[in-house]
């Protein structure tokens, strides 16, 4: 082959070559930006966003209520019935002169509440400068006389009408329900018997005591005591955690838990 040649092969191969590695390094580029370059990531669909109902209104603030199940006779502008509520659970017994929006209470039940609270402008003169609407009742329990099976109480007083005369100090009455029956001490005696629940209505059989004597003011109270508990109607335990039996008319029998 003539030098001509030859140089023209080479020439001609050499140019190849540089085409080919070329190409190679073009490619080489689009690989790596493409592992660099991630996808555009599909989108998916959008939530909206969830609106949560308001529990109150403007110049609101909520506060908890512990209802009683019995209204108490009150005097604001003129005799009334009135709640009786606790702001927590161990909190003070007040008297609830005012109403509570969207709330029927229901007399021998007993609830737990959330209230939603604001400022009344210019309230009228014999209204409350607070505005009370209902937010939830959390709870709410049917106070029956069924519920006293199992409890022990001890005697704090008789009360009639607005007059309460305590125990006196070192006198101690008790009584306590298992099942159908009752049985406790007088003060001086023991006693047992008999008891039937319907509702709030509680009524005591015949009570059988034993015969003991003992000093005259102890006596006293017993007699008062055992006289009291044959008229007996309906048993109610109050907001304050006491409990009173009470007959149609007359003497009432107030009583707290037996420690």
């Amino acid at each position: 082959m003539k030098e001509t040649e030859v140089n023209t092969v080479t020439r001609l191969a050499c140019l190849l070559l540089v085409v080919a590695l070329f190409a190679s390094a073009c490619g080489s580029d689009d690989d790596v930006t493409n592992a660099a370059t991630p996808p555009e990531p599909t989108p998916g669909p959008t939530e909206e966003p969830t609106e949560v109902p308001a529990a109150t209104e403007a110049g609101e603030r909520i506060e908890t209520f512990f209802v009683g199940s019995e209204l108490v006779d009150c005097i604001g502008e003129a005799p009334q019935k009135c709640m009786q509520i606790k702001r927590s659970a161990d909190g003070e017994v007040e008297w609830f002169y005012s109403s509570i929006e969207g709330f029927d209470y229901v007399e021998g039940t007993s609830y737990e509440l959330t209230v939603a609270v604001s400022d009344v402008d210019d309230p009228p003169a014999d209204g409350s400068s607070l505005r009370y609407r209902l937010v939830e009742i959390i709870e709410s329990t049917v106070e029956t006389a069924a519920g006293l099976d199992g409890t022990t109480w001890s005697l704090l007083g008789f009360r009639d009408g607005d007059l309460f005369d305590a125990v006196p100090e070192g006198v101690e009455i008790r009584l306590a329900f298992e099942g159908d029956r009752v049985s406790g001490s007088a003060g001086c005696n023991n006693y047992m018997g008999t008891f039937t629940t319907g509702g709030d209505a509680v009524s005591f059989g015949a009570l059988a005591a034993t015969k003991k004597l003992c000093p005259p003011a102890v006596m006293e109270q017993e007699d008062r005591f055992l006289a009291t508990m044959a008229t007996i109607e309906t048993a109610q335990m109050t907001l304050d955690g006491t409990l009173v039996l009470a007959p149609t008319a007359g003497m009432t029998l107030v009583f707290g838990r037996a420690t």
